[in-house]
């Protein structure tokens, strides 16, 4: 990895150098995966180090590549590790998660900063999406851990409506209710009880907000806590008619017959 950073960046810029560490990284991964070496778990972990560092490399001339290269980069580590088939044991599959999550934590913060900065309601859009993607491959039970990515998936789609609001202050609550009803409607299935806690919490944070926009004014203030005393009692009473399926109900629900 040292040879091919140092050799490329000889001849070519940093960011290229970075782009050709970060191969370098992923061609140990794969070696690792696929049992190349004597002792794949250290090449896993020089590998992902690799794709890591030279990810953010590439910044030094490709801000806006490099951003997106982090994320992308995290979201194949976590992809690996927990699509079931592909990571040979749990050693390969804990190495892709440790790292998949420090290359997200690197990444996603500064790349939905650096992109809401200039185009907030897009960037919230986007990051939306992702949520929903994410909520529909663990509802769909495509990963090993397919609550926690469903559970993930749902507050990636909440945050991405709130996200609208730096650029779209008028469209974002009644996006942010428009999505905690559609997650509290996902939650009534079987199985999906963290999706009816989401949704609840979607509905208590943007309702007031939504009320605050759109009524402005002393007045409002009486009309928040009457909607948020309503919301916060229609919450409890939707999870206590839902007790049972706190002990039945909040389990990973069927498995398809492919699995």
């Amino acid at each position: 990895v040292v040879v091919v950073a140092t050799g490329v960046d000889l001849v070519a810029s940093h960011a290229v150098g970075g782009l050709a560490t970060w191969a370098a990284g992923a061609a140990l991964v794969f070696a690792g995966l696929t049992r190349r070496t004597e002792r794949p778990a250290v090449t896993e972990v020089v590998g992902s180090l690799a794709a890591i560092f030279g990810a953010a490399l590439t910044a030094s001339d490709w801000t806006g590549a490099a951003l997106l290269l982090m994320p992308a980069t995290a979201a194949a580590m976590l992809a690996l590790a927990l699509v079931p088939g592909v990571a040979p044991d749990r050693v390969d599959e804990t190495v892709l998660t440790v790292f998949g999550v420090v290359a997200a934590v690197q990444g996603v913060p500064g790349a939905i900063g650096y992109f809401a900065e200039q185009a907030a309601g897009v960037t919230g859009i986007v990051v939306w999406i992702i949520g929903g993607a994410l909520l529909a491959i663990g509802m769909r039970r495509l990963v090993r851990v397919p609550t926690a990515v469903e559970a993930l998936g749902g507050l990636t789609m909440i945050g991405g409506a709130a996200l609208t609001g730096v650029q779209w202050s008028w469209l974002a609550p009644l996006f942010g209710i428009a999505t905690a009803l559609g997650l509290l409607a996902l939650g009534a299935l079987p199985g999906h009880l963290d999706l009816s806690i989401l949704g609840s919490l979607g509905l208590v944070v943007n309702v007031p907000w939504a009320v605050g926009r759109f009524f402005p004014g002393e007045g409002r203030v009486p009309l928040l806590i009457m909607v948020a005393g309503v919301l916060i009692v229609a919450s409890a009473v939707l999870l206590a008619r839902s007790g049972d399926r706190f002990h039945h109900g909040a389990g990973p629900g069927p498995v398809s017959p492919a699995h």
